[in-house]
């Protein structure tokens, strides 16, 4: 990922993430994760993946980027509203999901603005799986052939 990428998704995040609390689910390496905590945010940042969990928390050790908390785990078993997110980012994942509807479901189940996002040909499918749990993209950005939506809390 580069910076262009998070720059795409700017627009979708509040404008001001001073102490907000915001769950990465499906984080990768954690580019977006750091980023958000330059931002001020409280970042508790997911991956299933041992390699891209280790990988973050190296970045953490070597250079001087604010502290993100890395969890090693399968998204699809997280209950997002334990952590009383202001913010839930579904960056890019949902599609590689046994059940994406559930976790749909799950984070559209929060108080949490929720920015996810989607390759083009699956769009459609996804935003119509957040229109059944009452969450209606109120912003959109493209990049590549991805686009991501916001979708505010009720």
């Amino acid at each position: 990922m580069n910076k262009s990428y998070f720059n795409a998704l700017r627009p979708l995040l509040p404008t001001n993430l001073h102490n907000k609390v915001v769950l990465d689910l499906a984080c990768n390496a954690g580019f977006v994760s750091f980023e958000l905590a330059k931002l001020g945010a409280k970042v508790t940042a997911f991956d299933i993946s041992e390699t891209y969990i280790d990988q973050a928390n190296l970045v953490m050790c070597r250079i001087e980027v604010p502290r993100v908390h890395f969890i090693i785990m399968d998204i699809e078993k997280l209950e997002p509203s334990f952590y009383l997110p202001d913010l839930i980012l579904l960056l890019s994942c949902l599609y590689h999901l046994k059940d994406p509807k559930a976790m749909i479901k799950k984070v559209c189940n929060t108080s949490a603005d929720v920015i996810a996002s989607f390759r083009l040909n699956n769009y459609d499918k996804f935003i119509s799986l957040f229109n059944q749990f009452g969450r209606t993209p109120s912003a959109t950005a493209n990049y590549g052939r991805k686009k991501a939506a916001l979708f505010r809390k009720p």
